[in-house]
């Protein structure tokens, strides 16, 4: 189910289990689902495993004003293709889902397409890159996703309860 456009925009194949390897700690920035759930949305790697080439991230849910964050918890292998991974999410096997990961400058963002609570086509950026996305990491999600909302601003989500 991965939008036209992201095959499209495609230069160049990410390893989606290189890019786990590479990031601890990630921000969404930008995303085409409008779900508040995903304000302030983070997702730190639990575990990864080079051998296995899996990897687990949990994802920091907004559970609304004042309460405490709720998590889901996202398990990865290998997909079909180096830019795909097979997802788990919370355990549920009878539904495993593919994320897409068409485009990263390997350094500070990368997009993702994923299923979870709606369709998500996703702006990531690592937390030292969170205040200041490059051009490039916007015009990329933009080109791949169409117009997105905002997930991510600094006094909003300073305040968020981890």
């Amino acid at each position: 189910r991965l939008s036209r456009a992201a095959s499209d925009a495609q230069t160049g194949t990410p390893d989606a289990l290189e890019m786990m390897a590479a990031v601890e700690y990630a921000v969404a920035i930008r995303d085409t689902n409008t779900d508040p759930v995903f304000k302030c949305l983070t997702g730190w790697r639990l575990t990864f495993d080079p051998k296995a080439q899996s990897a687990t991230y949990v994802w920091s849910l907004n559970a609304g004003e004042g309460q405490k964050r709720t998590n889901a918890t996202f398990e990865y292998v290998p997909g079909d293709a180096p830019n795909t991974a097979r997802v788990v999410v919370n355990s549920d096997s009878i539904h495993p889902d593919v994320a897409s990961f068409p485009y990263t400058d390997l350094k500070t963002c990368a997009v993702m397409e994923v299923n979870f609570r709606g369709h998500h086509c996703m702006l990531w950026a690592k937390d030292e890159a969170k205040d200041s996305i490059k051009e490039e990491c916007l015009r990329k999600h933009a080109e791949i996703c169409g117009q997105g909302v905002a997930l991510y601003d600094r006094d909003t989500c300073a305040n968020s309860t981890a």
